[in-house]
């Protein structure tokens, strides 16, 4: 048992340096892409990367800000949930620069990057139901937000390699 305790511990420590590492690399790679193409389609993709940057915003602010401080704060309310093609239809606000959408996101996610790297390594198992995913750990939220991230620089990256 210690053993695999051992590994899940030297995970979570990678998980939260990954976890802590990609705003800056979110930014250089933002601002590699130049001015016309933030509207632009890009090949395979179902967003452009000013769809994708907004999204990645709103979904920290709407989602998983909300769902990884309120399970530090034992919050017994529910999760939110968030609906990306509603978001799209409904919220998406085309006019907002990429510049000021990063600055939103980046104050989101620094606060959720504070409190996770201060917390107790206990925290990480603590669960509570979500209405679309079920019970789901502090860890699996965090994996989330990251995987989040990742799909955004990946639309991104290929916007600045075309």
């Amino acid at each position: 048992m210690a053993v695999k305790q051992k590994e899940l511990n030297e995970y979570r420590i990678k998980l939260l340096t990954r976890f802590s590492s990609v705003l800056p690399e979110l930014h250089q790679v933002c601002s590699q892409l130049s001015k016309g193409d933030w509207k632009a389609a890009v090949s395979g993709e179902k967003t452009t990367p000013q769809q994708a940057i907004a999204r990645l915003e709103a979904k920290q602010t709407g989602l998983y800000t909300s769902c990884i401080l309120g399970l530090l704060d034992g919050n017994k309310q529910g999760f939110p949930t968030f609906d990306a093609q509603s978001w799209l239809e409904n919220e998406y606000r085309e006019d907002i620069g990429w510049e000021e959408v990063l600055e939103n996101f980046v104050g989101e996610y620094q606060q959720v990057i504070d409190r996770v790297a201060s917390m107790d390594a206990g925290k990480w198992s603590v669960y509570k139901r979500h209405p679309w995913h079920g019970e789901k750990t502090l860890q699996w939220w965090v994996e989330c937000n990251l995987a989040s991230v990742a799909e955004t620089l990946k639309i991104i990256r290929k916007a600045v390699e075309k």
